[in-house]
């Protein structure tokens, strides 16, 4: 007993070892991942963790900025040292925290090596240490907000307020420390971005062919680069003034105080317009005395940079004016920045980081978000950033100074709704916080492309190669590996590496067994064609908005895709071809109706897809032959108009033959002449009916290959119904009675003409409709012609079909049933 229980502790150790043993793996793995991570995407995780958290930290502060101007006299912070603090710590929180650490460290290394299509960031160890200098940069920040006082300097650390004489104790030197060191986390990070996008980028991605994102993250950092030395320098002045007794910016060592503002008015390069914003730093010092020369300079490139400014405003509305705008989040936002950059300048910049989250969020985290909640909340943030700000125009406008914490009672009102809308900007902030919240729990997983629109323009070539989505890094998973191109991405010099490659590896083996290969695909091909009456090939490269790729893993769904199309389309042709009885209006009458049939109208429609002949002399022009070779143009109309022509010839002769028969007695069997004459306007009729929905069949079929996939399976199903319409309607024209007489026969032949007329015309009405809707969303569209087609020339068609056709119907309609006089 002893010894089995000795066994049993023993057995209990050992596991307790394991899970320990475990346990501590996984720790450690943890711990390496987050702490000692070289990932790129990891490392842009951090940093978007980080910018939430500064920026949550700001969004408390100017809060309490707010609370505090809600009403004059002392509300809530009755020390102003403190309310000036809390504004440096603000304003540095936004800025050099949440801002920048967002757009450049956080979706600039998630998605720049994607956007490139390189495996990670060019240096991954300065990418890591860049990260975390940004941890005891922020410690610095709090510590200089609660030291003795905080730092009361505003976040531009202007002499002489920043001076020893203002702040004595050690709170400036720590902001300027703070800085220092989130200096050299983005000087770190604008080096690695510039050498990623040198160096990194995959040979077929040149730099016109960069996205703008990416264009965006490498300017910023080449400002960054320039700006951020200068920046340094600066606050290095004012430190050594202050601990080492020098007089760069003390007037009463012989210093210029003003000179600082030079130097740290580089700071905003960093978040200007290229290198105009280099020039325009004293647009902020218009009064402190600059003689007039420097004035009228700065003046003049103050009204310069207003030009690409202005520039980008007119073109990002031109964009959405011409496109196609569908209102998810990201768009909303986007907008919003575009109204808030317009009146308020740097402001736009949250809606701009919201823009880019939900854009790529769904990428970044494979997982999908609420929707009607993020446009809750956009509407929400939009509400409470212009409550906030906009009344603070007035204010200036009335003379209140900015950066006080006590005003007169004049300002009050505007302060207050300023104060309120600062509140709700909170609520869409905490709303920010669920919605993420909800993704992680709830989150459904997200597509390659979650944001898929109506194709590009697509050629033979990139409707092979996947060249459907704008960007590289929608062509990988959701989310993407953590090295996502180990290898190099499919390239847009396709034809230049296949070159190489055979060359490289030539030989007449290869080379015969291509002749060979080249030589079956074409009997493959012409096989098809002629058995199956369409062509593989064409419709294989009519399908541009498959995701064709010579990757294998992600080649199934294109092909998968491909092969139901194909399918469908075998299907319609087999049905075609076997299925469908390919008969006329006029083969499957009665006995009694066809006896009646004048000899010299040979009638012999094929139904949809096959027009009939209509011509009383086979000699003449023969409408069967004319199909349409293109979308409909004027040698569309022209060639209707030919067929008016041939059947007012053949009116003219039925017509005779009425007048010669008499009106009376109309449906008597003795009259044959009358019944043929009825039976040709018949028949005539039904030829005009084939001919046009011919036109029309040809005119969706020929406009299909442009539509997207979607669109297209679409039709296909309302081709199949129309085929079975008219399946329909030659089964019933079967089952006319042969007892019956000819008067009750062409009464029902007409009958039941006039039900297939209505339900056919009914679909292609819905089948143009579906092309007309589509096409219009392409680039195609943006053609000429096409817009002619679409917008002219079919209405004409379609207006010549309707008046002909009902004149038609209303003649055979007088003649079968005779209203009584």
């Amino acid at each position: 007993m002893l010894m089995f229980i000795i066994i049993i502790k023993d057995l209990e150790d050992r596991k307790i070892k394991i899970i320990a043993r475990k346990l501590k793996s996984s720790i450690s793995l943890w711990f390496e991942r987050w702490f000692l991570s070289t990932n790129a995407k990891d490392i842009g995780t951090l940093y978007l963790m980080f910018a939430l958290f500064s920026g949550l930290l700001g969004t408390a502060f100017s809060v309490l900025i707010r609370m505090e101007l809600s009403g004059p006299g002392v509300q809530y912070i009755a020390d102003n040292q403190l309310y000036n603090s809390i504004i440096t710590a603000h304003a540095i929180l936004m800025i050099f925290f949440m801002v920048m650490p967002a757009l450049i460290g956080g979706f600039g290394n998630f998605l720049l090596p994607l956007l490139v299509g390189g495996p990670d960031m060019a240096f991954p160890r300065l990418n890591n240490i860049s990260y975390w200098l940004l941890i005891p940069s922020l410690l610095l920040l709090v510590f200089s907000a609660v030291i003795e006082g905080g730092a009361g300097t505003g976040w531009t650390i202007y002499p002489p307020l920043s001076g020893v004489q203002s702040h004595s104790g050690p709170s400036v030197d720590l902001a300027i420390f703070a800085l220092h060191l989130s200096g050299v986390s983005s000087l770190l990070g604008a080096i690695n971005v510039i050498t990623t996008i040198v160096n990194m980028r995959t040979p077929g991605i040149k730099l016109h062919k960069l996205a703008l994102f990416g264009w965006a993250v490498v300017i910023t950092a080449v400002l960054l680069l320039l700006s951020l030395p200068v920046l340094a320098v600066g606050i290095t002045m004012v430190l050594t003034d202050r601990n080492f007794n020098t007089s760069f910016f003390e007037t009463a060592g012989g210093g210029d105080p003003i000179l600082f503002q030079h130097l740290f008015g580089m700071v905003y390069a960093m978040m200007s317009i290229g290198v105009l914003g280099f020039i325009v730093w004293s647009l902020h010092m218009y009064t402190v005395g600059l003689d007039v020369d420097k004035r009228a300079y700065f003046t003049a490139a103050t009204l310069i940079i207003a030009v690409p400014t202005g520039i980008k405003i007119f073109s990002w509305l031109a964009t959405c004016y011409g496109g196609s705008i569908k209102l998810t989040p990201s768009m909303l936002f986007a907008l919003g920045f575009v109204f808030m950059f317009t009146i308020g300048g740097l402001m736009g910049a949250v809606f701009a980081m919201y823009s880019g989250w939900y854009f790529w969020v769904p990428k970044l985290l494979g997982l999908n978000y609420n929707m009607l909640l993020s446009k809750v909340q956009f509407w929400i943030l939009f509400i409470g950033c212009n409550l906030t700000f906009f009344p603070q125009h007035f204010l200036g406008l009335q003379g209140m100074p900015r950066r006080i914490s006590d005003y007169p009672d004049a300002f009050a009102g505007w302060n207050l709704i300023s104060s309120f809308g600062s509140i709700v900007s909170v609520v869409a902030a905490w709303l920010f916080l669920y919605i993420v919240y909800a993704q992680l729990v709830e989150g459904k997983s997200a597509s390659r492309f979650p944001w898929m629109t109506p194709q590009y323009y697509t050629d033979t070539l990139q409707a092979l190669l996947n060249r459907s989505y704008p960007s590289l890094e929608w062509a990988l998973s959701s989310p993407p590996k953590p090295h996502a191109f180990v290898s190099l991405p499919l390239q847009s010099k396709l034809l230049v590496y296949l070159s190489r490659r055979i060359k490289d590896n030539f030989n007449w083996t290869n080379l015969f067994t291509l002749i060979l290969i080249g030589l079956y695909s074409y009997v493959i091909k012409v096989s098809i064609h002629y058995v199956f009456n369409f062509n593989l090939i064409e419709n294989l490269v009519s399908l541009p908005s498959l995701a064709f790729s010579l990757h294998l893993p992600f080649a199934r769904l294109g092909f998968k895709e491909a092969i139901l199309y194909l399918f469908s389309k075998f299907k319609g042709d087999f049905n075609s071809i076997w299925g469908i009885p390919l008969v006329g209006p006029t083969d499957s009458l009665p006995s009694n109706v066809k006896a009646i049939f004048p000899t010299h109208l040979n009638m012999t429609g094929k139904g949809m897809g096959n027009s009939g002949q209509a011509s009383g002399d086979p000699g003449q022009s023969n409408t069967s032959s004319i199909i349409p070779e293109d979308v409909p143009t004027k040698n569309y109309i022209k060639q209707m108009n030919e067929f008016m022509e041939e059947f007012a010839v053949l009116n003219i002769d039925i017509a005779d033959k009425l007048k010669k028969a008499g009106e009376a007695n109309l449906y008597y069997e003795d009259k044959p002449e009358v019944q043929r004459a009825i039976m040709a306007l018949l028949q005539t009729h039904s030829s005009f009916l084939n001919k046009s929905y011919d036109g029309r069949a040809t005119w969706i079929s020929l406009n299909k290959k442009y539509l997207p996939l979607e669109a297209r399976l679409k039709l296909e199903e309302m081709e199949i119904k129309i085929t079975e319409i008219q399946k329909n309607y030659f089964s019933k024209v079967e089952k006319l009675s042969e007892s019956r007489s000819v008067d009750a026969s062409l009464k029902e032949f007409f009958t039941l003409t006039n039900a297939f007329r209505n339900s056919l015309n009914k679909e292609l009405n819905l089948a143009e409709q579906e092309v007309q809707k589509n096409i219009r969303q392409t680039a195609a569209y943006k053609n000429p012609k096409v817009k002619q087609v679409i917008n002219s020339d079919l209405i004409i068609v379609k207006r010549i079909f309707n008046e002909q056709d009902n004149y038609l119907k209303k003649r055979v309609e007088d003649i079968l049933f005779p209203k009584k006089k």
